[in-house]
């Protein structure tokens, strides 16, 4: 709470909309502030209490690499990109699997070098799409695992017949005279429910509950 309110007041101001508590012990943690439309962040010494100098920007690196992430998962057009890359995968996957199906009536490995052109171009596609199969269809599967997470995650509990979590709160009912806790006790409280997992980010949204999340030290992801 201490650091929130030093960060508060090099900001000027503001209600306090997320913390990023670094992931690692060597990294500052991040405040940012509502200002207006936009946000203030302000970084902090976790260790000092100091308040650390703006980062520079992004490198040309980073940010071509951000944008060609973005390619990747929307073709840089939003929600709109980001359905037609989904239809993709679904057809991609749709296509490899019904290649494999056609291919498993002939199973042709063989390739007959001295027929003619068409005969050759026919042998290399089962012999070499066979093969490329086995590849294209992870990639596929898992493009519309990410694409589509919440669907097949409800069709997994399905198959397991385990409940379906119930949707989160999005607006908390009033409580005349109530106060919100402090951020020390937030973190204790959900570290109490996940055990063995440091908080990374806390988000507080002006209109529904703080979400915190958690990883396990074991998980490297990015």
């Amino acid at each position: 709470d201490s650091l929130a309110t030093l960060a508060r007041n090099a900001a000027g101001g503001g209600a306090l909309m997320l913390v990023d508590l670094g992931g690692r012990v060597d990294r500052a943690w991040g405040f940012a502030f509502a200002a207006g439309d936009s946000a203030v962040t302000v970084n902090v010494n976790p260790y000092t209490g100091e308040v650390l100098p703006a980062p520079p920007p992004p490198s040309w690196l980073a940010r071509t690499v951000r944008r060609l992430h973005q390619f990747h998962t929307s073709l840089l057009a939003g929600h709109g990109g980001s359905l037609l890359v989904g239809f993709v995968a679904l057809a991609s996957l749709f296509l490899v699997a019904s290649g494999v199906l056609l291919w498993w009536r002939d199973r042709l490995w063989r390739v007959r070098w001295s027929a003619s052109w068409k005969r050759v171009v026919f042998d290399l596609h089962h012999a070499l799409g066979i093969l490329a199969a086995a590849v294209l269809l992870v990639i596929c599967i898992t493009a519309v695992t990410m694409r589509y997470g919440d669907v097949v995650h409800r069709q997994v509990l399905k198959l397991n017949r385990v409940a379906a979590p119930a949707p989160p709160v999005t607006v908390l009912p009033a409580v005349a005279g109530a106060m919100p806790i402090g951020l020390d006790s937030i973190v204790r409280l959900a570290t109490a429910v996940v055990p063995g997992a440091p908080p990374t980010i806390i988000q507080l949204p002006s209109d529904g509950p703080v979400v915190v999340t958690l990883r396990y030290p074991e998980d490297h992801t990015p």
